[in-house]
């Protein structure tokens, strides 16, 4: 599957934008985009949206989450093929984690008998 460079481009665009307002920290949040009817873009596992590249990015068909091109998409690919394959409506997918909610999972501590006091 040949997705034209323009495509590509806006979609790194896209990712460094939404890094930019903050919503993302490090690896934390991942993008998808419809770019036909059967096909979409996602960021690729381990990529950070700010410093997303073109090589950072996965083609997927939507109706199975196949992977077309060799990248290994976002650990999310399952959430996002199924969205993009059961709305038709819907054409972007972005899913992640405020800053500070990723602070608290990589701090190391057990929050599941947490209480407020």
């Amino acid at each position: 599957m040949h997705v034209s460079g323009k495509y590509l481009e806006e979609f790194v665009a896209a990712c460094h934008r939404v890094a930019s307002y903050g919503l993302v920290r490090s690896s934390s949040g991942n993008l998808s985009w419809r770019v036909s009817e059967e096909h979409m873009l996602i960021t690729a596992t381990r990529s950070w949206m700010g410093e997303l590249t073109r090589e950072q990015i996965a083609i997927c068909r939507i109706s199975d989450g196949a992977v077309l091109n060799e990248k290994k998409p976002s650990a999310g690919n399952g959430f996002h093929f199924g969205i993009l394959h059961e709305r038709s409506d819907v054409n972007v997918v972005l899913h992640f984690q405020s800053p500070y909610v990723t602070a608290i999972a990589c701090s190391g501590r057990d929050y599941n008998n947490f209480s407020i006091q």
